[in-house]
Order: structure tokens, then sequence, then C-alpha cells
């Protein structure tokens, strides 16, 4: 594998940002889930309110994961994406994976956004 592609398949840290306690929303199942899959290096949760998920505590903005995480996994509304994509580039996040709704197939302005 290319070097340029193993913090994304291979990360050490990884960064949920929109990790939640509530296990009806998205971002606890993805969270878990990394975590249940028997993953060996670090999890940040990022949570605006500061929650503890599944034990671990969070940050509150992906502005607070330490630098050079590996992978952040995004799943947050499209409208926050550009900003929370800027503080990963700040932090020198490596690698990124967008899960959200809301750009080019949601209409014109989604698709500005995108």
């Amino acid at each position: 594998m290319t070097s340029s592609l193993t913090p994304l398949f291979r990360p050490d840290r990884i960064a949920v940002i929109g990790a939640s306690a509530n296990p009806e929303k998205m971002g606890f199942q993805i969270f878990r889930n990394i975590l249940e899959a028997g993953f060996s290096g670090e999890v940040v949760p990022v949570n605006p309110k500061g929650e503890v998920i599944l034990g671990i505590p969070s940050v509150r903005s992906a502005g607070h994961i330490p630098e050079n995480t590996d992978l952040a996994v995004v799943i947050i509304p499209a409208k926050l994406v550009p900003a929370t994509m800027l503080q990963l580039g700040e932090r020198k996040v490596r690698s990124a994976i967008v899960i959200t709704g809301g750009f080019a197939e949601s209409g014109e302005e989604g698709a500005a956004l995108q």
C-alpha cells in the first residue's frame, strides 16, 4: 500500500466528528462500531456538548483533536462540513471520510456548498 493511503486504511488515531451519546444517532453507531470492531488505536469522539461517550470523554470541536490524527470520520450536517474541514487541515489530519446529506442531491444551495 502506498504511504499516502496508509492513514486512511491503517490509521493509528481516528477522530469521530459528530460522535453522540444517543444510541439512535449515526454518530453513536459509527463510534461504537469502531470500538467494537477491535480497532487498537486511539479513538477521539468530538461532540460540541463535551459528552462522555461509551466511557471516553469527548473534545468539543475538530479544532481540539490531537495534531497529526490519521483519520477523521465526519458525521455532521453538510452546512458545517466546510468549516470543520478547515479545522482538520489546521490540525494536520491526514485523511477524512465525510458521511452527510445536504450537498448537490438536495438542490442548488447544497450544490453550491459542495
